[in-house]
């Protein structure tokens, strides 16, 4: 009786599971391109949905996500470039640069070295070991270490160089060369920039966290709810104070802009679904105000970068 009872389960899960829809299997590859930050992500999706709603096949959720997963990698890209000169230049056969090292850009893109002394493009300070996240912030969170905190540097602007497959972060001016080491071009922060810099200091600090698009569900709604304060204390800290005529236009375009920014976070705290939640992601990731702190950054003569 017993083998029966068991034979006869086992025929009825073969055949619940033989009935049951399949998985699209474009919705798969759709939510891994989207996870790695493929191109033909939204396109693999677009397709999956049409043959789901068709076939009735399983992965509509993948399918979603992956398309999500495009919009946020494009809104990080995006942010993250905005404010640089995309230089992406190469050292070409110059040896491995060290910290603190010049160079000036050659005709073809090419690097060659320079003393610090004289004018020059560029100046090496952080070699990025594998590794992930986006490249922008990891080089902003090396450049803090690098500088001096007590210190301004105006107009003082990140780019990427590149020798021998290895990743190097580097300065370069605003507009015009560089007449010194970064280490000496250093002068006293102004009582406004001061002021500024205090209020967007955790925001800015907690970008390489927003643009982690692998963080796992419960941990980014986790990290949402860390955030809405963040930024309720960055809009209180910014209109309540007074700034010059010239940037306060950039001040109240960053305040709309964090109005909007908040309102996604606070959904993405209070999502109780995946697509929420990835809607939501997708939402303050294309809304991030990134770029406005650096328009307020540049009114202000900071360093243009966050």
């Amino acid at each position: 009786m017993t083998d029966t009872t068991h034979s006869f389960e086992e025929l009825m899960r073969a055949e619940h599971e033989r009935d049951r829809p399949k998985f699209n299997r474009f919705a798969i590859a759709a939510l891994i391109a989207g996870l790695l930050g493929g191109m033909f992500a939204a396109l693999l999706g677009i397709i999956a949905l049409s043959q789901i709603k068709k076939t009735g096949q399983r992965g509509k959720g993948f399918a979603i996500a992956g398309i999500v997963g495009f919009c946020v990698w494009t809104a990080v890209l995006v942010t993250n470039l905005n404010g640089y000169r995309d230089l992406f230049t190469n050292f070409g056969t110059a040896a491995d640069p060290s910290p603190g090292d010049c160079f000036v850009v050659e005709n073809g893109g090419e690097l060659s070295g320079k003393s610090c002394a004289e004018p020059h493009d560029v100046e090496a300070f952080a070699k990025l070991e594998t590794g992930t996240g986006v490249v922008a912030d990891r080089c902003a969170v090396e450049a803090r270490k690098y500088l001096d905190p007590e210190l301004n540097h105006p107009g003082l602007k990140i780019d990427v160089a590149s020798a021998r497959n290895q990743s190097y972060c580097v300065f370069r001016g605003a507009a015009d060369q560089l007449a010194a080491p970064v280490s000496k071009l250093g002068e006293p922060y102004t009582a406004d920039q001061r002021r500024f810099l205090t209020a967007v200091e955790s925001y800015e600090r907690n970008l390489p966290r927003v643009h982690n698009v692998t963080m796992a569900w419960p941990d980014r709604q986790a990290f949402a709810r860390e955030m809405v304060p963040v930024l309720a204390k960055e809009t209180s800290d910014l209109s309540s104070a007074s700034w010059p005529a010239d940037v306060q236009p950039h001040v109240t375009a960053l305040l709309s802009g964090l109005s909007t920014e908040t309102r996604d976070w606070q959904r993405a705290s209070d999502a109780t679904t995946g697509e929420e939640a990835n809607a939501a992601q997708a939402d303050y990731l294309r809304d991030s105000t990134a770029k406005d702190i650096l328009d307020v950054r540049r009114a202000l003569h900071l360093p243009e970068f966050n």
